[in-house]
C-alpha cells in the first residue's frame, strides 16, 4: 500500500509531508514522560505548527494566550510560571491534533 500525503505550495515552493509521519510522530509524542515532553518542545511544537496549518486552524485558536502554540512556547520560556500546567497543555496537544490519527493511510 502506498502512503498517502499532504501536498501544497507557499508562494514558489511546494511542500509534501506523508501521513503516516506525521501519525507517528504525534502517537510516539503522546506517550512521552514529562521529562522527555520538555526535552522534545522544538520538535513537538514543529509538529503542532504544521498539524494547525493543514487542518487551517487560525490564529486566534493557535496563538492565543491559551493557544496550543502559545502554550508550547509557554513551557519552553517559562515552564515554573504557576498558570503554566504542562499536564493540561499536554491534554490540549493530545485532543486538538487528534484528527490526525483518523486520516486515512
Amino acid at each position: 500500500m502506498r502512503s498517502k500525503f499532504y501536498s501544497y505550495s507557499i508562494g514558489k515552493n511546494k511542500y509534501s509531508i506523508e501521513i503516516k509521519k506525521l501519525k507517528e510522530y504525534y502517537l510516539e509524542y503522546i506517550e512521552l514522560s514529562d521529562s522527555e515532553f520538555m526535552e522534545r518542545l522544538p520538535e513537538i511544537t514543529h509538529l503542532a505548527c504544521i498539524l494547525s496549518y493543514l487542518d487551517r486552524l487560525g490564529t486566534m485558536h493557535v496563538l492565543s494566550d491559551e493557544g496550543l502554540i502559545h502554550q508550547l512556547i509557554h513551557l519552553m520560556h517559562i515552564p515554573d510560571e504557576p498558570l503554566i500546567n504542562i499536564i493540561a497543555i499536554r491534554s490540549q496537544f493530545e485532543a486538538e491534533l487528534y484528527w490526525v490519527t483518523q486520516e486515512e493511510i
